[in-house]
């Protein structure tokens, strides 16, 4: 799991990332998300989930490939929501 840089209810949750702990807030929370006390959109607050470090994500793997490349530039390509903090990368060139 990476760590979790923004807050969730005010309170930075960047503990709940690499080692023990995060481990076993992944734990418990994937048996909240199975036993339908919990749902993906709750645990986006608390967890370094797929949908909140998409964006990171997208940044390394476009840093990667101008690497590989000689220093080509790559241009990530985001949706249009209108909301800036729920954008989504969903392509680069």
């Amino acid at each position: 799991l990476f760590m979790k840089y923004t807050p969730a209810n005010g309170r930075f949750v960047g503990q709940r990332g690499y080692g023990y702990r995060g481990i076993a807030e992944f734990v418990r929370a994937a048996n909240a998300l199975n036993g339908g006390t919990r749902t993906l959109e709750e645990l986006d607050d608390e967890l370094a989930t797929a949908s909140v470090t998409l964006g990171t994500t997208a940044i390394l793997e476009a840093g990667r490939r101008s690497l590989d490349t000689g220093g080509a530039k790559i241009t990530l390509k985001y949706d249009d929501t209108g909301d800036i903090f729920s954008w989504h990368p969903i392509g680069m060139h």
